[in-house]
């Protein structure tokens, strides 16, 4: 009789092994996307340009820079159901206000510049309805002119929101995270 063939053990080596470097991977790619995804711009940077951009438009740059924390705690990767980057700009009103292509949302200077641009038009819009104030300018923002326009430019209609630094901004305060 022939003795029975034996596996060689060396296969559990190489499957483990190769079973063990797809775990650490698959862990290395989630920490990376976590840090990615969570990165913050320093505070003096976005403050920097939000003075800058808020100059062009007229606008009050603590009020600016309390919209970018507000849309995403100054984290250039930022995504919501409507828009992405620093100042969540949609895609529609990104289109409206520049030139640049999409993709570049995700560049947060630029973001800050389109996504002032559109505050600046929001102000016009509102100069233009004789309707203009930094509670309303924040609706604006948040909800959308028509949406301010329906409810009669009326802050105590619109002003219904959870975000605790918009819930400040459509009281009057115009720096909610003191800078």
């Amino acid at each position: 009789m022939s003795e029975p063939a034996t596996i060689n053990p060396g296969w559990r080596v190489i499957a483990y092994s190769v079973l063990g470097f797809v775990l650490l991977l698959g862990v290395l790619v989630g920490v990376q996307r976590l840090f990615y995804y969570n990165y913050r711009i320093p505070e003096s940077m976005v403050w920097e340009k939000v003075e800058q951009e808020s100059a062009i438009y007229d606008l009050e740059p603590s009020f600016v820079f309390a919209i970018v924390f507000a849309e995403s705690s100054f984290r250039p990767r930022a995504r919501n159901t409507g828009g992405n980057g620093m100042m969540q700009v949609s895609e529609a009103t990104w289109g409206d206000m520049c030139n640049y292509p999409y993709d570049q949302v995700w560049d947060w200077q630029v973001n800050i510049e389109v996504g002032t641009a559109y505050l600046g038009w929001c102000k016009d819009y509102l100069e233009n309805k004789k309707s203009f104030s930094y509670p309303l300018l924040a609706a604006c923002y948040n909800k959308g002119p028509d949406f301010v326009r329906r409810n009669k430019f009326d802050i105590s209609e619109i002003g219904k929101t959870t975000n605790v630094v918009y819930k400040e901004l459509f009281k009057g305060n115009l720096s909610p995270i003191g800078y």
